[in-house]
């Protein structure tokens, strides 16, 4: 008995990491093969900080695999206009597409375990966007998650100093 319908997503052309499609280049792939992450070519900057000018509470505190949308989308609301990591990996708009953002941390750690695949990294902090909470939560958070590109070893940046933005997007 055949299906009376076929899901979309087997319409989907399959991906694997390395392939450059989707504006950049794919360094995560779903289990079906049809769904990931790309990674911009190039940094978008050489060095920025974190927040636009003053520390906030945004709430982007999410970790995990796709956080980082959410986390871009919040630290824009809030930090508004400006020259800084999360509106910078907003604003590029390679390949076309205009839904980049920011990494999480996860997603940092992903781009980090391929960065040979992504290639053009530099032996550097890059920004997540994933921030440390405020303490208590009722106070703006001062810290964000950067990991270094020469070894790897993440640690919490003051939101004020400066690291590289490497923008991705979900497809």
């Amino acid at each position: 008995c055949a299906p009376m319908f076929v899901p979309a997503t087997s319409d989907l052309p399959s991906y694997t990491g390395g392939q450059l499609a989707q504006g950049g280049t794919v360094f995560f792939v779903d289990e079906t093969g049809r769904h990931g992450l790309a990674a911009a070519t190039l940094d978008q900057t050489a060095s920025t900080k974190w927040f636009n000018v003053n520390f906030h509470i945004t709430g982007a505190t999410r970790v995990g695999i796709y956080g980082g949308i959410d986390n871009t989308s919040d630290i824009v609301r809030i930090e508004e206009n400006g020259s800084y990591a999360a509106k910078i990996a907003q604003s590029h708009t390679g390949g076309g597409f205009g839904d980049w953002y920011l990494p999480s941390l996860e997603e940092l750690r992903l781009m980090y375990n391929q960065k040979s695949v992504i290639g053009g990294f530099t032996n550097a902090n890059y920004w997540s966007s994933t921030e440390i909470s405020g303490s208590p939560a009722s106070n703006p958070s001062t810290t964000a998650y950067a990991k270094d590109f020469t070894a790897g070893a993440e640690a919490p940046l003051s939101k004020g100093s400066t690291a590289k933005v490497r923008a991705i997007r979900k497809f």
